[in-house]
C-alpha cells in the first residue's frame, strides 16, 4: 500500500499509541472529492489523504527530483523565497483550485479537492496541530515506549532500552517504558523495525559466505525457488539441495535437520531455539547477532525469539532516535526505522568448532 495513496493503520496501528491515525481529513481524507490528473479526473479522497505525501508531521519530503513541501500551518502562514505567505483564503483556494497565493499553479501531482467551508476549516485546524500531535510521545528528556506487560518481546525491549540509556541515550534523551499515556506502541516499533533489521542481517551473512569463498550453498527460505535462484546468482552462489554448507535466514519454513549441515550461517531472529542442537552436532555456526551477550540472554529466556524480537526492535530504536537528530518527531523516527542505511550494530560471530 503506497503511502502516496494512504497513510495505513498497518504503520501506525496501536489503539492508544502515539502513532494512531488521528480521524481528520488530513490524515484520512474521508468524507472528499479528490480531483487528480491535473483536475480532470474526480476520485474517492481517501486514497489520496494529505499525509500520503506530506508526512504524518507535515514536513514533506524529496521523491527523486520532486520535493513534496512542508505544510503544518506554520511553514504555510511564513513567506519563502519562492512565495508569499498563505491565509485561509489562499489556502482554500490552493487546495481546491490548485494556485498558489502569488496566483501561479501549483505542480499537476498534487490533487485538488472538493472541500465546503467546515472542511477547509477543519483541514487548517489539523495543520496547526501537526506538530504537536508528532511529539505525542516525547518528553523533555525521554522518549515514551508502552507496550502489554505481559508481551513476551518486552523482556528483549527493556534489555536494549537500557543498554542504550547507559551510554547515554541519543542528544541527552532516554527511552522510558510506561503503562499507559501518550507513548508509542511496542507492536508499532517492532512492525517497523523488524524488516529492514532482517535484511540487514541476510546481507551481512552473504557477504560473510561469499568472503569465505563458498559457492554452492542450501539456502533455507520461504522464496520460491526462482526468486531463491535469482537471489543467489546476484552474488555469485548456486543452490544445491544436498549441500552442506547452509543460510538459515527470516521466512524460512522449518529449520534445517541438524545431522545435515556442517556450517550454519544463521539470523539469530530465526535460529536461536535450534542453536543448543546445532552445537550439539559441531556444527560450526556464524550467528548475525548484535553480540554475544544479547545471544547468551536470549538462550536463557523462556522465549528465546520474542526475545530476539523485543532486543532488536530496542536496538533500532535507539539507532533511529540517533540518527533522525536532535528535534525529530515521531513521523521522522519511522522513517528511520525503515531506513535502510541507518546504521545498525549488528555483526556476524562464529559459535562453535
Amino acid at each position: 500500500m503506497a503511502w502516496r495513496h494512504v497513510l495505513a493503520a498497518a504503520l501506525l496501528a496501536s489503539p492508544s499509541g502515539a502513532w494512531e491515525v488521528p480521524d481528520s481529513l488530513y490524515f484520512t481524507g474521508q468524507g472528499t472529492t479528490a480531483v487528480i490528473a491535473a483536475g480532470t479526473v474526480p476520485a474517492d479522497g481517501s486514497r489520496f489523504a494529505c499525509a500520503g505525501c506530506h508526512g504524518a508531521d507535515g514536513q514533506g519530503k524529496a521523491e527523486g527530483a520532486t520535493t513534496i513541501p512542508p505544510v503544518t500551518w506554520d511553514a504555510l502562514t511564513a513567506p519563502t523565497g519562492l512565495r508569499p505567505a498563505y491565509d485561509a483564503t489562499s489556502f482554500a483556494r490552493a487546495v481546491q483550485s490548485g494556485v498558489g497565493p502569488d496566483g501561479r499553479a501549483l505542480s499537476a501531482g498534487m490533487p485538488r479537492y472538493m472541500l465546503d467551508d467546515a472542511q477547509l476549516t477543519g483541514l487548517i485546524e489539523s495543520l496547526k496541530q501537526l506538530q504537536a500531535i508528532d511529539r505525542k510521545a516525547f518528553g523533555p528528556r525521554d522518549l515514551r515506549v508502552t507496550a502489554d506487560v505481559n508481551d513476551p518481546r518486552l523482556r528483549g525491549f527493556a534489555d536494549a532500552a537500557r543498554a542504550f540509556n547507559d551510554q547515554g541515550g541519543a542528544y541527552g534523551r532516554s527511552v522510558a517504558i510506561v503503562k499507559e499515556g501518550d507513548a508509542l506502541a511496542l507492536d508499532d516499533v517492532t512492525g517497523a523495525a523488524l524488516g529492514v533489521l532482517a535484511a540487514t542481517s541476510e546481507a551481512l551473512l552473504f557477504d560473510h559466505i561469499v568472503a569465505d569463498g563458498h559457492r554452492r550453498i542450501r539456502w533455507q527460505t520461504a522464496l520460491s525457488s526462482a526468486e531463491r535462484d535469482f537471489h543467489l546468482r546476484q552474488r555469485g552462489l548456486l543452490h544445491g539441495d544436498g549441500a552442506r554448507v547452509v543460510l538459515w535466514t527470516r521466512g524460512s519454513a522449518a529449520p534445517p535437520p541438524p545431522e545435515t549441515v556442517d556450517i550454519l550461517y544463521a539470523d539469530l531472529a530465526v535460529a536461536a531455539p535450534s542453536l543448543g542442537a546445532m552445537l550439539e552436532r559441531s556444527v560450526t555456526v556464524y550467528l548475525a547477532s548484535p553480540d554475544a551477550a544479547v545471544l547468551d540472554a536470549a538462550l536463557r529466556d523462556p522465549q528465546p525469539i520474542s526475545y530476539v524480537e523485543g532486543y532488536l526492535s530496542g536496538l533500532a530504536l535507539g539507532a533511529a532516535l540517533t540518527a533522525a537528530g536532535r528535534s525529530a518527531g515521531q513521523e521522522a523516527l519511522r522513517r528511520r526505522l525503515q531506513d535502510k542505511t541507518v546504521a545498525f550494530p549488528i555483526s556476524v560471530l562464529r559459535i562453535g568448532d
